[in-house]
């Protein structure tokens, strides 16, 4: 993701001068190239091809007998101007031509389209929907009529308007055409991908230059061509009237885009997914005067240290406040036994219901307090709140969790961010703390939070990083199988300590099923599938928030006098698939964290048996030091000895590394299916 902006500052109403920060190297050299062009009386042009017998057949490696759907072309234009009856406003002029390629591409032919009936009257008068056909060898088109457009109560201020393509079949080629007028002065962001192929999308937007956006660019990989002109023109708006604006247009075109789709072990598709985007930075207010809507973090963390919806209350608490805190501890409590007690406190006796980074509008923490309930930042803030009664340097830290993408690492945008935690400072350590999550302990987020980028808010704001290579999740299984002494079965003895977040996962089923063990039991032996009947299940530690849960079970099996008896020594632990299908990959794996898995086995040799075939022992790397697996078994007298470890040591892969990780996990799978003979001795 690439971010570039156009700053803008009016030194008097006939002269301005354009700075310009770059954050690539493309877009350094586009900008660049608007200073050094003016073209008086130019635009790219918003122009349509008519549609060919070629068009029903088209060429291209995207187009296979898998895919619903293509669109052919995408065009969208974005246009920022002004008149004196309106001010500023923008235009968007849309067009889109699919094929559709079998009977699961016809969900494309119904469709709906929102606009301004202020603006654009009751009925769009620029719309235009056509389908056309290939019949005997020539094109028929066939128009949508104003009778078929269906407006959803039409006496709302935004219409949505319903519709059909005409004689849409397969085989069908579907176009659109729009032009609507928004009274919004923010461009409209444009996605390059979905989830059919796209042949051909490009997107234009023109931009006078006493307006600043905040671009941001994703996914490059498709992009073919990147345009650009401009022009110098009056523009009038209101009262007031803008002399020698230069009026910038960019256009991007991206070719041959694959559909989008989700995969196993992606944060979110929106990290990816090929787009540009824009958020206003600087206005005009009048000539010569503009207001900057984008600042820096400082100025940021001063308004929200003084904002009803974040700071306000924990900087300015009410009685109500250290009242509460007086029950929680004792004067002569250490300081972080306070801060455990605090933090137990609000996170046993509140329930967080939304996700946010402020204090919803109409709610101050008293109620959240009196009701029990709140979002999360409301939550984390009165624990903020609580700590610092006791003197204890506490402060909040906003963030955008995993499925919210990723944050703008250049500006400080606050929609992006959906989360507040809690940064405590104790006797030199720090320590990050979510009390809105009932499954964390002390000192832990939830995985969510490992996003990346993240933001304290205090008196000198900082970035903090919180990073899913930070993360380490170990778990381990022991099990020990002893011939019975009455020679007829052997007894398995298992136990087994998941990680810290599985064991989180295993508490909240738990807590779903009203704190019963049952349904989670019943989950795991369905999952394990053994064919052997498990005895004595126990899950300990269930309520010991601060260390991971242990699950332990005993269960019998038998070669039942079988002349050859096959025995996989994973027992259902290691993998019965690869998580990695995908024949190729287009954006990074993302594993919430790094990890150690190991499994041990001591087996004695069933009674009666002797070993005729054993695995090979083995150890392989995955790159170079990214991760590594062992596989190591041997036979003693009376026993078998057996140590699986799986080892990965980063939590990130880019696109390159997607074939070695997906044959490094392919080769675990086929060796963790491998058997021990043991063959029946012959008397």
């Amino acid at each position: 993701m690439e971010t570039i902006s156009i700053l803008v500052y009016s030194l008097t109403p006939k002269k301005q001068t354009l700075f310009i920060k770059n954050l690539s190297l493309l877009l350094t050299c586009l900008l660049t190239g608007f200073l050094s062009e003016q073209i008086k009386a130019q635009t790219i042009p918003f122009t349509v091809d008519q549609v060919k017998k070629s068009d029903f057949k088209p060429v291209s490696p995207l187009i296979t007998s898998e895919i619903d759907a293509v669109i052919l072309d995408e065009k969208g234009e974005t246009v920022l101007d002004a008149t004196p009856q309106t001010g500023f406003f923008t235009k968007f002029h849309y067009f889109k031509r699919i094929l559709i390629v079998n009977k699961n591409g016809l969900s494309h032919s119904t469709d709906d389209i929102y606009y301004n009936a202020e603006m654009n009257g009751k009925k769009l008068k620029s719309l235009r929907i056509s389908t056309y056909n290939l019949e005997n060898g020539e094109i028929v088109k066939t128009d949508t009529q104003e009778k078929d457009l269906f407006i959803e109560d039409p006496k709302k201020e935004v219409l949505k308007v319903k519709f059909a393509f005409p004689n849409a079949k397969v085989g069908s080629i579907l176009e659109i055409e729009y032009t609507v007028r928004r009274g919004s002065t923010d461009l409209k962001n444009w996605f390059f991908q979905h989830e059919i192929p796209i042949l051909r999308s490009s997107y234009s937007v023109r931009i006078p230059n006493n307006w600043n956006f905040v671009i941001t660019i994703q996914n490059k990989k498709y992009l073919t061509a990147l345009k650009k002109d401009s022009l110098v023109k009056n523009i009038y708006s209101w009262t007031y009237t803008y002399e020698d604006i230069t009026v910038y247009t960019v256009n991007w075109i991206f070719e041959n885009v694959p559909a989008m789709k989700e995969e196993p072990f992606t944060s979110t598709i929106d990290n990816y997914i090929g787009c540009v985007k824009f958020q206003l930075a600087v206005q005009p207010l009048q000539p010569g005067h503009s207001e900057r809507l984008i600042n820096d973090w400082q100025w940021v963390s001063n308004r929200l240290l003084l904002a009803p919806d974040f700071g306000w209350e924990i900087e300015n608490p009410n009685p109500w406040i250290p009242k509460l805190a007086k029950t929680i501890v004792q004067p002569d409590d250490p300081d972080l036994e306070k801060a455990y007690k605090i933090f137990a406190y609000v996170r046993d006796h509140l329930k967080a219901e939304s996700r946010s980074w402020g204090i919803t509008d109409h709610t101050s923490l008293e109620n959240v307090y009196k009701t029990g309930r709140g979002n999360t930042a409301e939550m984390n803030l009165l624990l903020i709140a609580l700590l610092r009664t006791q003197k204890l340097n506490a402060e909040g830290v906003i963030l955008a969790t995993r499925d919210n993408g990723v944050t703008n690492v250049s500006y400080p945008i606050l929609e992006n961010f959906n989360y507040t935690i809690c940064r405590l400072e104790l006797a030199g350590k720090v320590y990050f703390l979510d009390a809105s999550d009932p499954t964390m302990g002390f000192g832990k987020l939830p995985l969510a939070c490992y996003n990346g980028q993240a933001r304290v808010i205090d008196k000198t704001p900082s970035a903090v990083y919180f990073s899913p290579d930070s993360i380490r999740e170990s778990s381990n299984i022991y099990v020990v199988i002893e011939n019975d002494p009455s020679k007829k079965f052997l007894n398995v003895d298992w136990t087994e300590h998941p990680g810290y977040y599985e064991s989180s996962d295993i508490r909240d089923t738990i807590r779903d099923n009203n704190n019963s063990q049952d349904a989670y039991i019943k989950s795991y032996t369905r999952e394990k599938a053994f064919s052997e009947t498990i005895d004595s299940f126990m899950i300990s530690n269930v309520k010991d928030l601060e260390h991971p849960v242990t699950l332990s079970f005993k269960m019998r099996i038998s070669p039942n006098d079988e002349e050859h008896y096959y025995f996989n020594p994973m027992m259902k632990a290691g993998l019965n698939k690869n998580p990695f299908s995908s024949a190729e990959r287009n954006y990074k794996v993302e594993l919430p964290y790094v990890f150690d898995e190991s499994y041990i086995l001591n087996m004695e040799i069933p009674e009666g048996y002797e070993v005729e075939e054993l695995p090979k022992s083995v150890r392989i790397k995955l790159n170079e030091n990214d991760g590594i697996f062992e596989y190591l078994i041997q036979k003693n007298e009376n026993s078998i000895q057996f140590k699986n470890v799986l080892n990965i040591k980063k939590a990130t892969f880019d696109p390159d590394d997607y074939n070695n990780l997906r044959d490094f996990y392919a080769y675990i799978v086929k060796k963790q299916a491998e058997l021990i003979v043991f063959k029946k001795i012959k008397k």
